[in-house]
């Protein structure tokens, strides 16, 4: 039984004793009867005026107590969606936290295998270094070696030029010889000793062109004569720049040119290529 059926009772209960008591004083003073029926029906009116009253008030609480069931059931009813909405995104929170986790495990074993392939990166870079100064000290050893190979090559250039010209002065020695040879041949027959000395051969280096050319019979004409102490027999060198051509050893000297025959060709002769005479010193 509810607080408010108890309540109702006890106001029942306490009416029906008053109304008792009623009884009892109508028939203890029946001398006055109306007296007291008139003050038990007064009483009786007050009774149920209080009853009224009463059924108003619970009627009111009655109301007042389904408004707050209703409030409250409104509150319940919103406070288990929300239980709801977070049950789901709890859920949801879950998946996710699972899915972060396998994508976790993943990137651990995409680290791992990056580890991994860096240390070998790092294995090979360190190979490739060691590779790099071995070769870096045979590159060096290689350029050393080159630097005395060089030095070398140019010691035996120097050599070899001064065979050359060791060479061309024993060739204008034997020219010359040749020459006072010939000239005492010349003179030797009439039984006649020269009065005069035996023309000396040229002191100086000589320099000309070629003036007109025969590849095919290896026969050359150059700018150079007697008056520049050509004699026959002497050797000249033919080149283009620093190209070595051929040797031009003199058949024929004139005054201002001289025809000789070419040795040891090399290349094509051309008109205006170099002719050289040098006397050694």
């Amino acid at each position: 039984m509810s607080t408010l059926g108890k309540i109702v009772t006890g106001f029942i209960v306490i009416g029906a004793v008053a109304l008792g008591a009623m009884m009892v004083t109508f028939v203890l003073t029946s001398a006055d009867w109306q007296k007291v029926a008139e003050q038990q029906a007064d009483a009786l009116g007050e009774y149920r005026n209080g009853m009224e009253s009463m059924r108003a008030a619970l009627a009111s609480r009655n109301s007042d107590i389904a408004n707050l069931r209703q409030h409250y059931l409104a509150k319940v009813d919103t406070q288990n969606q929300a239980i709801a909405r977070l049950t789901d995104e709890k859920k949801e929170l879950q998946d996710t936290q699972r899915d972060q986790g396998t994508k976790l495990a993943g990137l651990d074993t995409s680290f791992q295998k990056l580890q991994t392939a860096l240390a070998e990166a790092q294995k090979e870079k360190d190979n490739w270094k060691r590779a790099y100064d071995e070769t870096d000290g045979k590159s060096k050893q290689l350029l050393d070696d080159n630097q005395a190979l060089t030095k070398k090559t140019q010691d035996m250039r120097r050599v070899l030029d001064d065979l050359k010209t060791r060479a061309r002065a024993l060739e204008v020695q034997n020219t010359e010889l040749n020459r006072q040879l010939t000239y005492l041949k010349q003179i030797w027959p009439g039984g006649e000793v020269p009065t005069g000395e035996v023309p000396a051969l040229p002191t100086v280096d000589l320099v000309g062109l070629i003036k007109d050319i025969d590849n095919v019979n290896r026969v050359a004409e150059i700018t150079l004569g007697s008056s520049d102490k050509v004699v026959e027999g002497m050797k000249f060198t033919v080149s283009r720049g620093e190209t070595f051509l051929a040797d031009l050893v003199v058949t024929r000297v004139d005054e201002n040119s001289a025809v000789g025959t070419l040795e040891t060709v090399q290349g094509e002769i051309r008109e205006g290529d170099n002719v050289s005479y040098y006397v050694r010193r």
